[in-house]
This record gives structure tokens, sequence and C-alpha cells, in this order.
């Protein structure tokens, strides 16, 4: 709805011949009327601009309106026009209007709040120059003490789309530097420190702004993400005690509840999440974080118990019984999960209940049937199509069914011949069936489309040390792999391996150790035993095969690489 220009137009029609002043007929608007308005006398043309302008906002012809009432303000310098004009820019979402409109309205009422307000607004959003982005917001905290915290705690947003950070900084610096006795601009400079990289600063701000107020959860968080990463667990376990300290804390809570997840603390975590969710009972975020946390911990009465009741609820009906067939599905229920995946509509989520449905189907011992139904779902959910193709692929793989799955991956690609997930995939394959040159011609097509690509590298290297052919470009495709990645532990093997084909057994066992320290695969395993074996430190070798053994009884490479180098069987 626009806002009234006038009371009654036909009132302005009406006075068209008599000596009043625009502003005995001009807008009532929400706040007083301007002081020391001009003396500007309510002519013929002004009063026939006025009328056109108003209707056609009362057409929703915006831009003539908003044209028209800036062309007034200007010829007028009556501040009211300089609103009307800046208000119908807004509605029309003319934003570069609306900022011509509150710069004269700001010139013509300097004192006016709404107009710095607006025009803050519109700069931050324009991205337009900071300094007058500043000027607007110094007359804002200036003039409106009472909601002056409020727009303090807002500053970190109104500056975070410019891309000059160090400009930013020093801008947000001037305008808190009147009002540091207060928390919110500390918490201010805090983000700006933050958001400018200054992580010991963004720390001592929001420290700050918590000495004068205890509460202040967004510092607290801020505070505890702003930590180094050799202080960050210290930081937040502090944030785990101030939400213990303030229950209503729900943000800093969470935050830690996350970061317990992401430190794989899982059990810790459902009860961070547990205790959110019993002060917080209605809060299905809370739940639904409580039915994952206590599906991963073993937990399944309690995570099934919060689906069930987030479903009877109407909550993401999709996404929770997606969840909850997964947990029936894990826990052998397959009639139940059935059930539940069933009830996945086409969405966002379709795609992913299909391929459990079609998960349960090759575990029954039916193949043909999991694949009729990826099938279907591609028929029912088109824009998928290379997805269900993938998971049929995957099955196969899975069941050991490489040629089929690479027919499956072959079909993909000749209707989308650069996939690239399709080309990886079917390149591996065609390695396990040794056809060589399939797999190189993928990789190499894989290293075109995407050249910051680590695995296709990574893959070939490997590929070539694995059969000890080509031991010299083997190595400069792993070392480029390595540029890419320079910790993935996959990579740090196949740099091992390579070393160790070429007969730098010292130089191996440095890659394969740096890589057993990251992941202790059943592959990298046997190559460190191995490396070992061939250094002559064969009681070593042997332990480190037999401790992996215990976690991987069933590996085919552990096995093989003891049967080979010892004679014994494992």
């Amino acid at each position: 709805m626009l806002p009234p220009l006038v009371k009654n137009l036909a009132l302005v029609l009406a006075l068209a011949s008599t000596g009043v002043h625009a502003q005995d007929v001009l807008p009532d608007f929400d706040s007083p009327p301007p002081a020391n308005l001009p003396a500007q006398e309510l002519s013929g043309a002004v009063l026939f601009e006025a009328v056109l302008a108003e209707l056609a906002a009362l057409r929703r012809d915006l831009p003539t309106a908003t044209a028209i009432y800036l062309d007034l303000a200007r010829k007028t310098r009556d501040p009211r026009y300089s609103r009307r004009a800046t208000e119908l820019a807004l509605v029309a979402r003319d934003f570069k209007s609306a900022g011509d409109g509150a710069r004269l309205w700001l010139a013509q009422e300097p004192g006016n709040i709404d107009a710095a307000r607006i025009l803050a607004g519109v700069v931050a959003s324009s991205r337009g120059r900071i300094e007058e982005l500043e000027s607007a917001l110094v007359r804002v905290l200036a003039g409106d003490s009472a909601k002056r915290g409020a727009l303090l705690v807002e500053l970190p947003s109104v500056y975070a789309g410019f891309t000059d950070k160090a400009a930013a900084l020093a801008s947000v610096e001037r305008l808190t530097a009147p009002y540091l006795n207060t928390p919110e601009a500390q918490f201010a400079r805090a983000s700006a420190y933050a958001d400018a990289k200054r992580n010991d600063a963004a720390g001592a701000a929001a420290g700050e702004a918590l000495k004068l107020k205890p509460d202040f959860e967004q510092a607290a968080i801020l505070r505890a993400q702003a930590a180094p990463s050799v202080r960050r667990a210290a930081a937040m376990e502090q944030l785990g005690e101030f939400g213990k300290q303030y229950p209503q804390a729900r943000e800093a809570r969470m935050s830690y509840g996350r970061w317990l997840v992401s430190e794989r603390r899982n059990q810790e975590a459902a009860e961070v999440y547990r205790k959110l969710l019993a002060d917080f009972p209605d809060n299905r975020e809370f739940a639904f974080a409580v039915a994952l946390l206590s599906a991963e911990v073993g937990d399944n009465a309690t995570a099934e118990a919060q689906l069930r009741r987030l479903i009877a609820e109407g909550y993401r009906p999709d996404l929770l019984h997606l969840q909850l067939g997964r947990l029936l599905a894990s826990t052998n229920r397959d009639d139940a999960a059935v059930i539940e995946l069933s009830q996945v509509g086409v969405g966002e989520h379709y795609a992913a209940a299909r391929m459990g449905l079609a998960q349960i189907e090759v575990k029954r011992g039916r193949m043909d049937a999991a694949r009729a139904l990826l099938r279907a779902a591609s028929e029912q959910d088109t824009g998928n199509f290379e997805n269900y193709l993938l998971a049929e692929a995957q099955l196969l793989r899975q069941s050991q069914r490489d040629a089929d799955s690479l027919k499956v991956l072959d079909e993909l690609l000749a209707r989308r011949p650069d996939n690239q997930d399709a080309l990886y995939e079917s390149a591996l394959t065609s390695d396990r069936l040794q056809k060589y040159d399939v797999m190189e011609s993928r990789l190499r097509r894989l290293i075109v489309l995407r050249p910051d690509g680590a695995h296709a590298y990574n893959a070939l290297g490997y590929s070539f040390a694995d059969r000890n052919v080509r031991l010299d470009e083997a190595e400069k495709l792993i070392a480029q792999a390595l540029k890419l990645q320079p910790e993935d532990p996959a990579i740090l093997d196949s740099m091992g391996w390579v070393k160790y084909r070429r007969g730098d057994f010292k130089g191996a066992l440095d890659y394969l150790q740096r890589a057993h320290a990251i992941n202790q695969d059943a592959e990298i395993t046997a190559h460190l035993g191995e490396v070992l074996w061939a250094l002559g430190r064969r009681d070593e070798a042997r332990k480190t095969w037999q401790n992996s053994l215990k976690d991987n009884p069933e590996s085919t490479v552990l096995r093989t690489t003891m049967l080979r180098l010892t004679g014994e069987k494992p």
C-alpha cells in the first residue's frame, strides 16, 4: 500500500485558486512536520505537478511519480516532496532514485533521522562511498539514542559487503569512538576486527563488551570464534560455560554443540542438545538435532521417538521420513524402512529416498528390482537422471559387477560426455577391469575439465605407479595433486608408493608415515608395512599389519600383502 500524499485529492483541486502555502495541504506524515519550511506559494504549476505525481502513483506508475516529486523537491526545496519521492522510490525498489531523494531530503532537513537512515541503507546496499555512509550513520547514531545500541550491533552487517575491509574498519572505529562505554560499540568493533582478520583485536573487544554486559551472547560467541587455533578448544569450552551460566543463550549453546560435533564428541553434543530441548521443548530444530545425534551415538530409541514426534507435528515431512527410513534400515528393520522411504515425494529428498529403497532391494538379493526402481525414479524425477545412473553404477560396483557398472557409466557419458563424476568413476572401474587406455583418456579429460582437481592427477599417477610403469610421469602427476591438496592421505600414500617403486625406500617411508598418521586405511597400512619390510624392519612391519587386521579383518589388500612377503597366511 502506498502512503497517501494528501488527505483528500479533491481538497487540493478546490484550493487551486487560493493563496495558501503548499505546506497547508501536503501530507499528514507520521513524524512531526519539519520546521522552517520554505514559504512556497502553491502555484498552479506546483499544484499541477503534485496532482500528476499522485495520479501516477495511484496508477502504480511509480517511476513517473518519483521523477515528478524529485523535480518538485529540487524546485521548491520543500523536504516533504523529497520524502515522498524517497518513499515511492523505495516501494518501487528503485534504490538509485531513493538515494537521490534521501540526499535531497537530508540537505533540506539536516536533522531528519529517517532521511539519514534511508540514505545509509541505500548506500550500504549499493556498496556506495563509505564516506557518505559514515556521514549518514553519524547523524543517525547521534540523533536516535533510543535505537543507538541496536544500530551499533548491526554496524558489522551494514559494512559486510564492502571489499575494502581496512576502510570499513576505520569507519567503524570512528563511528564507535564516542560510545566505547557501551557494550554494543565494543561488539561492533570486535565484529569489524574479525571481518578484517584481526582476530586478536576482535577477541579483546568482545571481551570488553562482556565486561560491560556479562550476558552479551553475541559477544561471547564472537570471542570464541575469534580465538586462534591453538586456543580454540579452550575458547569453545569457555563458551560452553557461558551457556550454562546463561541458559537463555540458545545460540551460544548451539554453537558449542556444533563444535562438539565437529570434534566428533557426539555423546557430549547429544547431551547439550537434549538439555536445549528440555529448556525449549517446542523448538523443532533442537528436536531434530537430538534425533540425528542420538542416532550417531547409537541411542536409536531416542532418535526414533524424536523423528516420529516431528513427523506427527508435520515438520519437514519428506526430510523426516527419509531420516527415519535410514535409521530403520540401519537397524535391519527393512519393512518399516520401506514404509517411511516410500512416503518421500518428488522433490529435494526424493532421490535419496529412492536410492535408500534400492539399497534395501540389493540387501534382499534383488539387484534387478533395485535397478528397475532407480530407472522408474529417473522417469519421475527427470532433472536428476544423472544421479540415478550414478547410484545404479555404484550398487553394481559394490556387488563386484564392474563390467555392468561400466556399461551404466558409459550410458550416462553418452548422454552427458563431461559429467565429472561419471568420468572419474568410470576411469577407476576401467582400471580395475584393466582397460587402461579408457582409464587414462577419461582421467585426462577430467584434468582438462577441472585442472584444479587433485584426484584425477592422483588416480592416473597411482595407476602408473601400481603397475610399475611410466614412473617419472607418475611422480609428476602425484606431485601436482599434492600441490593442490598437500595433506590428503590418499595422495601422500600415492607419493610414498611411487617412491617405493623407484627404490627410494626412506623417501617412501616419510610419505607413508604422514599418510598413516592422518588415516589408518587398510591400503595405506599395507603399503607402509611393505616399505618397512623392504627396509629390514620386519617385526615392525608385521606388527603394523596385524594391528590393522584387528580393525579390518576382511581386508584383501592386507592379507595378500602379508602372504606375498612373509609366506604366512594371516
